[in-house]
């Protein structure tokens, strides 16, 4: 059974600069959402060769109209929303012509579905991100 909104850890009020003192303070990655941190467990093997499975097939599609480059976590994806910065380790990513990505997607795990499909989906639809997979 997939864990509820509440049984994530969360801590709440955050700033960006707050992020990059706890980004330097732990071994934790955590992402900054809507000014709240939340912790990101590790990954499975499955998780992680599903990532890398979509990520070759996006290099190969992407290497031969030499226009696009993927991206996979961790990697620090920033995006404005409202005036304030937000922080997020999206599994893969697809940069073509701007400096925000113009796909994400999510391989979504028990303990990433929850946040995946609301506040991140809410984030990338507050950044103007085009496509969101998961």
């Amino acid at each position: 059974m997939g864990k509820k909104m509440e049984d994530v850890k969360v801590l709440e009020n955050f700033s960006y600069e707050d992020y990059l003192d706890i980004d330097k303070s732990t071994q934790e990655r955590v992402e900054l959402i809507f000014g709240k941190i939340y912790m990101m467990a590790g990954t499975s093997a499955l998780h992680q060769d599903t990532v890398l499975s979509f990520a070759l097939k996006l290099k190969l599609l992407t290497k031969e109209k030499n226009k696009c480059l993927p991206r996979v976590a961790p990697f620090d994806l920033k995006l404005e929303v409202d005036g304030k910065i937000n922080v997020v380790q999206p599994d893969l990513m697809l940069f073509c012509k701007d400096e925000k990505p113009c796909a994400i997607f999510e391989v979504l795990s028990s303990s990433t579905a929850l946040k995946d499909k609301s506040v991140k989906k809410e984030l990338y639809e507050k950044s103007a991100i085009l496509e969101y997979f998961w």
